[in-house]
């Protein structure tokens, strides 16, 4: 059974995050691929209203993230972003918070801290 845990909220769009992300998990060696895009996803459906804003013009954003380590992976993070906020979570792992894991490295780079980013 998957489970989100929770990392981080962030009062900023999720460009500022994405860059923060990379920065975090790249001094720790791990590699970060995007694997979902919602705002690509939607481009060709014009006519899709969102279901926060009612219209098809709208700031949502949801990025699926594959991070990968040397011999592991990948864990999967998602940053959802709407309305200049943005809630960054992972699917769980049953060792999430061990710190010799891949998990548990990016648990303990990007839990819940106060982080100002701009």
């Amino acid at each position: 059974m998957s489970q989100i845990v929770n990392l981080n909220t962030f009062a900023t769009g999720h460009g500022a995050v994405l860059t923060w992300i990379n920065q975090q998990l790249g001094k720790l060696g791990l590699v970060v691929k995007p694997s979902f895009d919602l705002q690509a996803a939607k481009s060709a459906h014009t006519d899709c209203a969102c279901p926060h804003h009612g219209t098809s013009q709208c700031d949502c954003q949801i990025v699926v993230l594959l991070v990968y380590g040397e011999d592991e992976g990948p864990v999967s993070l998602v940053v959802h972003s709407q309305d200049n906020h943005t809630y960054l979570s992972m699917m769980a792992v049953p060792d999430f918070n061990k710190d010799d894991t891949l998990a548990g490295q990016i648990f303990k780079a990007l839990r819940y801290q106060n982080i100002q980013i701009a």
